[in-house]
């Protein structure tokens, strides 16, 4: 309507200078403006109001003689009035230079008549004459405050969402710490008992053991991920992984669900697929453990079949299609619709019995996305269920070795060299048992409680490297790490932080504080040499523990 407004209005401003035609254009002017809902004005060079349309009486509460008597601090907010005045002065620039004015477009706030006020549109632009004289400024003013509040309330949304997000990233952050720092010292002290000579029967049951702590390890970094994903923070990695052994880690961690409950689990790779490729490993072992999980939880009496096969993609070979078919209960039509949101689980007696977060489908999805692929369903009630993701991995280079995961007890790596390592770490049972670790290793090994404590003794002794908590009284290992960074003596002192926060900000502040690498907790002993070897390459080389000793600290 507006603009409908100002075409008029110019169309009638650039009218001949004949009398009678300018006398009925003005009548014209004077019923369409009348008419208008919104406020038309007219104002004269020198920034007198000439005209005002009714309308100003509901949108300020004054009358428009009254509007057109007023001053501009008595018409508008100083904010606004100064917005005014600076575009008159443009105005009057451009008129001096004999350049065509600007026109004016903005939200500008007005006082009414009871002293509260509002925000309103206002368009305007300036009349010139034939020989470039102005002669006044057109404009057309808008009630916008229903579109202010509305927006008003959706910043305050926003402000309280990204509130809410805060305080729950500062909660998962605790929680995380509390659980994955006691966490290492189980799996840590598995490992150690797995490191000395067992039967064969203890052996078997530490080893299950040490796949439950994997697997309640996951189960925090599914939490973690869930706030990663959402916020778009989790970051893919792109090294060599081999499909067979995905397949064959998940296998290992239900074999025991499936062989209590008489399932019979098999894997199937269909002939023609490429096995070796390049992608994230962990993260594809998750979405396809979140489904082979599922399908196993719900699944009372027959088989849970994984097969995988090639699909078409935008670069032929790479696209893989995972499918997990299961002889459960199946899903209705409404729950097939929206089973991967997020928290969503079945209403009925059997999701009661087996429990659980409803986040693992939505977490396989988002993971799944993230790979350049998708998910999906297949499924009737008392027929079973076919749940599928796609996911776009590369193929990796012709005859690339992928990494194995478990090291045997008998080849368990030591160092050929010994190190003097500085240990710093709050909990008790978290410190004895890295320094065991450590100790197994080769190193020799100090300790200290807190940061305060690291900094003294770096101070007073050459380490080889340190590795520092990051979470301790006293004197964080970040704040310890700053200072440390402080002595020029100590710039290129190895720092390896030991955290329990799994986001990347957390990361990039230790990187920042002067940190060279990090392991983030729970992690296992071949993680704790292979940092080793990061940060000291030319003084690490490992050996077995059967095939040479290192030399004594």
């Amino acid at each position: 309507m507006r603009h409908l407004i100002l075409k008029t209005l110019r169309r009638l401003f650039a009218s001949t200078h004949d009398e009678e035609q300018l006398r009925v254009s003005e009548q014209r002017l004077r019923l369409l403006a009348d008419s208008a809902r919104d406020v038309v004005w007219t104002m004269s060079p020198l920034g007198v109001l000439t005209y005002v349309s009714p309308a100003v009486e509901v949108l300020r509460g004054v009358t428009p003689e009254q509007a057109k008597l007023q001053s501009i601090d008595e018409t508008l907010t100083p904010e606004s009035r100064d917005a005014v005045l600076h575009y008159f002065a443009e105005v009057g620039t451009a008129v001096q230079q004999g350049k065509a004015p600007p026109q004016f477009r903005g939200d500008l706030e007005y006082w009414r008549n009871d002293g509260s006020c509002f925000w309103t549109e206002v368009l305007a632009f300036p009349v010139m004459s034939a020989s470039g004289v102005l002669l006044e400024i057109l404009g057309v003013t808008r009630d916008i405050s229903q579109r202010r509040q509305y927006e008003d309330s959706l910043r305050e949304a926003r402000q309280m969402a990204e509130k809410s997000n805060a305080a729950k990233t500062e909660f998962l952050a605790h929680i995380s710490h509390e659980i994955r720092t006691p966490m290492s010292a189980i799996l840590a002290s598995t490992e150690l008992v797995l490191s000395t000579s067992l039967t064969a029967q203890q052996r078997t049951l530490l080893q299950k053991s040490k796949s439950a702590g994997r697997l309640l390890r996951g189960i925090i970094n599914d939490i973690l991920d869930l706030s990663k994903l959402e916020h778009g923070k989790l970051v893919l990695q792109h090294a060599p992984l081999d499909v067979n052994e995905v397949l064959q880690q998940v296998g290992d961690l239900v074999s025991d669900s499936c062989a209590r409950k008489g399932l019979h689990y098999s894997a199937v790779i269909a002939p023609g697929v490429v096995t070796q490729r390049r992608g994230d490993a962990q993260r594809l072992t998750q979405a396809l453990l979140n489904l082979v999980g599922n399908a196993v939880k719900f699944t009372e009496r027959g088989h849970v079949r994984v097969t995988v096969s090639g699909c078409e993609g935008d670069v032929p070979g790479e696209r893989l299609r995972f499918e997990v078919q299961d002889t459960g209960a199946g899903l209705s039509p409404e729950l097939q619709a929206k089973v991967f949101e997020g928290f969503v689980q079945g209403d009925n007696e059997q999701t009661r019995f087996h429990g659980g977060t409803g986040l693992g489908l939505s977490i396989c999805k988002s993971l799944a996305q993230l790979m350049s692929g998708d998910v999906g369903v297949l499924s009737q009630e008392g027929e079973g269920s076919t749940f599928w993701f796609t996911v776009q991995l590369p193929l990796a280079p012709e005859g690339l070795r992928m990494p194995s995961e478990d090291v045997p007890a008998a080849v368990m790596p030591r160092l050929a060299q010994a190190l003097h390592v500085l240990l710093v770490e709050d909990n008790v049972s978290m410190r004895d048992v890295l320094q065991q670790l450590l100790a197994l290793a080769g190193a020799r090994v100090d300790t200290a409680e807190n940061g305060a404590e690291a900094v003294q003794r770096v101070n007073a002794t050459p380490y080889d490297l340190v590795l520092m908590d990051m979470q301790m009284p006293v004197l964080g290992g970040l704040e310890a790490t700053q200072i440390i960074r402080q002595n020029s003596a100590h710039q290129d002192l190895p720092i390896v932080a030991l955290t329990a926060g799994g986001f990347n900000e957390d990361r990039e502040r230790f990187f920042a504080a002067g940190v060279n690498d990090y392991l983030m907790k729970p992690f296992e002993y071949k993680d704790l040499i292979a940092a080793l070897e990061r940060n000291l390459p030319s003084r690490v080389v490992t050996c077995s523990a059967g095939a040479s000793h290192p030399p004594t600290p």
